[in-house]
């Protein structure tokens, strides 16, 4: 997990933490460069709530400085009275890390439902270059667990491909359908549980939609037929193989499959 230094505190922070973990200061905006392994996902807070560590933070922000000007006012008394004794240095105490925050993340979003999940996860969500986001990938991997056929599928598109490409800021939430056929397809198992594949799929329309996929794939592969339905979460842009650069539009969702459609999929 490539680690980053944070310019105002010299702490060591993930790539795709929102903010440093020890001074708080917000960070550009997270790229998962390969979203089916575990990546560190800093927790993000729920609407209306802040996390615990924050309040945490907040609290020892106010209390450490009193208490450090409280114990160096006594130690300058003391060695006044006595020379003979030294003031002993005082270190505030930084707040714990999360030794898996992707897990921490996934625990609370274990009992949301998708648009819950989704809400969690926007944050972390942006256009990217030849990688998926961190929110992209938080709610796939949420999705691989919790997503179903009904969260995803809808019988009129909530967006266009071409809304999506002038400002996805407006369009990020919307669900939509695709139907055409798969450029490329990798099937993962992530370690967090459930079955996910990312690849290229180009529409009969010939727009390139990367399509993040939670459950089954089935026998899908490449120029297979395929209809896939989910909430776009950004752009996508990747170095094609002509040597220029490709326009896609990331959607994470579910292929239309049976095994999708049964058991509550």
């Amino acid at each position: 997990m490539p680690l980053l230094t944070c310019p105002d505190c010299g702490r060591q922070v993930s790539d795709v933490a929102p903010s440093c973990p020890g001074c708080g200061r917000p960070a550009a905006a997270p790229n998962y460069a390969a979203f089916a392994q575990p990546q560190a996902v800093a927790p993000v807070p729920k609407p209306g709530r802040f996390p615990k560590w924050i309040a945490v933070v907040g609290v020892a922000a106010f209390v450490v400085p009193v208490a450090i000007g409280f114990i160096l006012s006594r130690s300058a008394g003391t060695t006044a009275d006595h020379p003979s004794q030294t003031p002993v240095p005082v270190t505030a105490p930084t707040p714990a890390e999360d030794p898996d925050p992707t897990k921490t993340a996934l625990i609370k979003m274990d009992t949301m439902t998708a648009l819950g999940a989704f809400v969690f996860s926007k944050p972390l969500m942006a256009d990217t270059v030849a990688a998926d986001s961190g929110g992209s990938a938080l709610f796939a991997l949420w999705g691989a667990r919790r997503m179903r056929w009904s969260d995803v599928y809808v019988q009129a598109d909530e967006t266009t491909f071409a809304k999506v490409r002038k400002d996805s800021s407006d369009q990020i939430g919307k669900r939509m359908c695709s139907a055409g056929q798969v450029v490329e397809i990798h099937a993962e198992k992530p370690a967090t549980g459930g079955h996910v594949a990312s690849g290229l799929l180009m529409s009969d329309s010939e727009h390139i939609y990367r399509f993040i996929a939670a459950g089954s794939s089935g026998d899908l592969g490449q120029d297979s037929r395929a209809n896939f339905c989910g909430f776009v979460t950004g752009n996508y842009d990747y170095p094609n193989s002509m040597g220029g650069t490709g326009h896609a539009v990331t959607v994470v969702g579910m292929f239309d499959l049976p095994e999708n459609r049964a058991a509550g999929r």
